[in-house]
């Protein structure tokens, strides 16, 4: 499904999962809200469908997005 939210008052086009096990932003986005990581060893690895490994190295904890004025803390791992 895919939706709109705010985060520093920038509206943001999102993908939702209705299960997710980790949230993800991408480089582009972090780039563009001048964001800072709050962990930055290889946090986490992911399989892709073509076999390839990708590392995870940014996590961004507690960032704020707003769905219909209702504010959420989520981490967010920058994604390529």
């Amino acid at each position: 499904m895919t939706g709109t939210f705010s985060a520093q008052a920038q509206l943001i086009d999102t993908l939702f999962d209705s299960s997710p096990v980790h949230s993800f932003i991408s480089v582009e986005l972090v780039e563009k809200l001048w964001l800072v990581p709050t962990h930055r060893p290889p946090l986490l690895s992911l399989t892709l469908p073509d076999g390839k490994i990708m590392k995870c190295d940014e996590l961004y904890e507690d960032f704020p997005i707003t769905m219909y004025e209702h504010e959420f803390q989520a981490d967010q791992y920058k994604f390529e």
